[in-house]
């Protein structure tokens, strides 16, 4: 009972944050990182790490995706949400290392099984100590000799990210999803292509990549004006913000989101919201309907 009143109060924190944000584009990137980061209360169980986490999002939302990436490795939530605790030399755990490749950062197609074997054998001994702080264990560590997209060595999990961000398909994977996410559900491929080497030449700094997007032709265009469903947080948070309700009920507003299908801090999955026309369905949109009407009467 306690630990579930614990877990609403972050969750009352988050909401209440967004709520009255003076800054609220960086409350939209958190969120935009807590779906591409996924890791679950439910399954976490304890606050304190999801909570480390979501300032770890604040630190790095629009800072550099590199430095991110090696953060994430030694971020506790994620390596109890995937499991990589239990990755040790002797049994690997593969969850981190599949997600890490098909989810956070090249997409499916671009590695292979053995790939994501090796990289398995780079996180093992990336564990937490008993204050649920990171710790490598370094007994629990394989050292051996790698092959991994190509190339080989004694690699460790910091090396592999290294060789993920020299590929080309990691860059193009991140700007595909935030311009999906801002600009349109339909990526421009000619746009994504120099949106993703601009990415690249700025060394993965994610401040001139969203500048470039949100003043870009395609973010300006009429054929992408207004085209885009709004996630069950933007809708609320959005329409109480527009409203200047700023001492809204975070249960009520919390209760909403969540009838919505979008629980914060508790993504379905580790691909999180899908997002997008799967917001709407034929319930959804009468209970966006009983909100707005509740809030304007």
């Amino acid at each position: 009972k306690e630990l579930r009143s614990k877990q609403l109060d972050l969750k009352t924190w988050w909401f209440d944050k967004m709520l009255n944000t003076n800054d609220p584009f960086l409350e939209k990137m958190v969120l935009f990182w807590h779906n591409h980061f996924t890791s679950s209360l439910q399954k976490v169980r304890q606050p304190k790490p999801m909570y480390d986490q979501n300032q770890l999002f604040r630190k790095y939302a629009l800072g550099n995706f590199r430095k991110f990436l090696h953060a994430i490795l030694r971020d506790p939530a994620m390596l109890i949400y995937l499991d990589n605790r239990g990755n040790k030399q002797a049994h690997p755990n593969e969850n981190l290392a599949r997600e890490l490749l098909e989810l956070f950062t090249m997409g499916e197609g671009h590695y292979s099984e053995k790939d994501i074997k090796e990289l398995a054998r780079g996180l093992t001994g990336y564990g937490l100590n008993k204050n649920l702080e990171f710790k490598f264990q370094k007994k629990q560590h394989d050292f051996g000799e790698k092959s991994f997209l190509g190339q080989q060595g004694k690699f460790n999990a910091d090396d592999m990210i290294e060789i993920i961000l020299s590929k080309e398909e990691t860059s193009l994977y991140i700007v595909t999803k935030l311009y999906k996410e801002f600009v349109s559900y339909t990526p421009n491929a000619q746009e994504i292509q120099r949106l993703a080497k601009l990415f690249r030449e700025n060394n993965y700094e994610l401040k001139p990549l969203m500048l470039a997007i949100l003043t870009s032709d395609d973010f300006t265009d009429q054929i992408n004006t207004a085209n885009m469903i709004k996630s069950p947080v933007e809708l609320v948070v959005g329409s109480l913000r527009s409203l200047g309700e700023k001492n809204f009920d975070a249960a009520l507003g919390l209760k909403y989101m969540s009838r919505l299908g979008q629980n914060l801090l508790n993504p379905p999955n580790v691909k999180g919201w899908s997002g997008g026309k799967t917001w709407i369905d034929a319930n959804t949109l009468l209970i966006r309907k009983e909100f707005l009407y509740k809030l304007t009467r």
